[in-house]
């Protein structure tokens, strides 16, 4: 429950105008991997965008395996965002599948610029056997919603992407993050 207090402090709302919609464009899409930052997608944009999750709430993201169904949300997505190092390395492969060369920027990594926590030496167990960062380093802990200081980085990390994304509605998502 610690890290639950933590995501929501680091993500509460700001007042109730924040959430209104700025512009009257169709909505921007977003798949977000797991549902933690789900969540935090969903504190920033508001009714800004359409929000969906990939894992289902209770589903272990070290095994899940996509349908077509995600395939096609993939594809159809303004932005995917992932936790990265090496949890959702599921989504690796369904990228592979699902967006051409030319889309890859709207893959969006929140946990870009954390420490990871290094694991004890061979403490990664099975369901940890394909967690692996980005620079190739091995044990290192891909929860990082544990520290709320990572989910702040989150927090901003997602928020540039959306604003980049959205900039008729970087302000939305500016007050929302902070």
């Amino acid at each position: 429950m610690v890290f639950l207090g933590g995501l929501l402090v680091a993500c509460r709302p700001g007042s109730a105008a924040v959430y209104q919609r700025q512009t009257p464009e169709a909505a921007l899409r977003v798949v977000a991997t797991t549902t933690i930052l789900g969540d935090v997608v969903r504190k920033l944009g508001g009714d800004a965008m359409e929000v969906s999750v990939l894992v289902p709430p209770g589903s272990d993201p070290h095994s899940f395996q996509a349908t077509a169904s995600d395939i096609r949300e993939v594809v159809e997505a303004d932005l995917v965002i992932t936790n990265g190092a090496g949890l959702d390395a599921f989504i690796d492969r369904l990228l592979e599948s699902a967006v051409q060369a030319d889309e890859q920027d709207k893959i969006i990594s929140a946990s870009d610029g954390i420490a990871f926590r290094q694991l004890p030496t061979g403490s990664q167990g099975e369901n940890h056997a394909e967690e692996v960062s980005h620079s190739g380093e091995e044990d290192i802990d891909p929860h990082v919603w544990f520290d709320p200081q990572n989910v702040i980085l989150w927090t901003r990390n997602i928020e540039r992407a959306l604003s980049q994304a959205d900039p008729a509605n970087a302000s939305l998502y500016a007050a929302n993050g902070e």
